[in-house]
């Protein structure tokens, strides 16, 4: 048995190695980062990114006439960057980028809204964008925008730039705006942010954000945060964290903090924002997760790390591995087995292991080089026998692009923070990221 285990994991060292190519970042990016120019991933009328787009050969053949507010702040984040200088694009300037800036939180500050919190979804309407369709207004999306719209003015707190100050108005006014919102879907009596607040029964979701290894935590921190503890940090330390062991190739075991779907991006989203490594005390765990799906797709001979993403049809799933989601382990509901990756995914183990993640980048677009869709940015996913779809989502090249910059988002937001002497409080919540 030993033998046969040392030969499996030489074979899949071969096939990690010898098909990866030197891949600069610099190419990664560049070659993403087009999706967010003006006709292509963002709307030139409405001027905000769409959902999703569909490119076949090399064409732009669909674009989603609605967005989700953690799209917006992805973008806004992408645009900062380019202001700054930080991140170079040859079709969008620095001038444009501080225009658009301002452009997008003159809208959302006027945009219809349920005490200040965002519904889910704005749609593309004349032009403009409209609430009409919405449905929820889902806590996470909130919570992401939140911090989005904190890394923006942090960005820009000490200018004296009048455009720059404009931006630092408008973003404490949204975030101010949003206090009454995250108040009104605490519930008292689970003593847990709810997921949101459904507009049709006018009440809030029946479900609630209760796990710390979930991208949804950023909702519930903010909440904290940003009421002076009226949500209280209870609300945080009452959420749920469990660690589970997975036996590697190799005979070896790790431990690591399981996600509710067994996803990269809930894991790694929020570090994004916050400096992770520091604040959560047992960090190995949550790096694990990354090196147990290494090994998994690699033992499964899967392109790419695995998160909720497009499939190789063009649908959707929010699962991830199975053997390494709760919902799965925990409570034994069955899933579709899942036999495709996502370049997004892989791109957020750059905030764990830079040289891992620069080996799988590497190797996927050097084996595969129709994941890239020319011009458009990297398809959504790539299946274990080389089927590639043909969309591109916001949500995921706003990851993809924003991972290989969490050192200067991280600092806007903690000098925000800092701002509003809320380090002590934030540092107190994560004190509590523990079972």
């Amino acid at each position: 048995m030993f033998y046969i285990q040392t030969l499996l994991t030489l074979l899949v060292a071969f096939f990690s190695y010898s098909c990866a190519s030197a891949l600069d970042k610099e190419t990664v990016i560049s070659e993403n980062l087009s999706f967010f120019e003006d006709g292509k991933g963002v709307s030139e009328s409405v001027q905000f990114p769409h959902d999703n787009i569909t490119v076949e050969n090399g064409k732009l053949t669909f674009a989603s006439s609605y967005v989700n507010t953690t799209e917006i702040g992805l973008y806004l984040n992408i645009l900062t960057l380019i202001e700054k200088g930080i991140l170079q694009s040859p079709r969008i300037t620095p001038k444009f980028a501080k225009e658009r800036i301002i452009k997008i939180l003159q809208t959302l500050d006027t945009l219809e809204t349920w005490k200040g919190l965002f519904y889910w979804p704005y749609s593309f309407e004349n032009n403009a964008l409209t609430g009409k369709s919405h449905e929820v207004v889902p806590a996470v999306d909130n919570g992401n925008l939140s911090f989005s719209i904190a890394a923006v003015a942090g960005a820009y707190l000490d200018s004296q730039d009048e455009n720059e100050k404009k931006i630092v108005q408008l973003a404490n006014r949204i975030l101010e705006r949003q206090k009454e919102g995250y108040l009104s879907i605490y519930d008292t009596k689970q003593k847990l942010l709810s997921a949101g607040w459904d507009i049709h029964s006018n009440k809030m979701l029946g479900y609630h954000i209760d796990r710390k290894m979930n991208e949804s935590r950023l909702a519930t921190i903010w909440a904290i945060l940003f009421t002076d503890k009226k949500v209280p940090v209870e609300a945080f330390s009452n959420m749920d964290l469990k660690t589970v062991k997975y036996r590697k190739l190799d005979g070896s075991e790790i431990s690591y903090y399981i996600t509710w779907d067994g996803t990269i991006f809930q894991a790694l989203l929020p570090a994004i924002f916050l400096e992770e490594d520091i604040l959560i005390k047992d960090y190995d765990k949550v790096r694990n997760i990354v090196y147990a799906q290494e090994d998994y797709i690699q033992k499964n001979w899967i392109p790419a790390f695995i998160s909720a993403a497009s499939t190789p049809e063009n649908g959707y799933t929010g699962m991830g591995i199975d053997e390494m989601a709760e919902l799965v382990i925990g409570y034994k509901n069955p899933s579709t087995y899942v036999d495709f990756g996502t370049p997004h995914a892989t791109a957020l183990t750059y905030l764990v292991d830079k040289k891992l993640a620069m080996k799988h980048l590497s190797r996927l677009r050097t084996r595969y080089p129709g994941i890239d869709s020319g011009g458009f940015g990297w398809y959504d996913c790539i299946s274990k026998d080389g089927r590639i779809n043909s969309k591109i989502l916001s949500l995921d090249q706003g990851m993809l692009v924003l991972a290989f910059y969490s050192k200067e988002t991280r600092s806007y937001v903690k000098k925000f923070l800092k701002s509003k002497g809320k380090i002590e409080v934030l540092n107190e919540i994560y004190s509590h990221f523990h079972e």
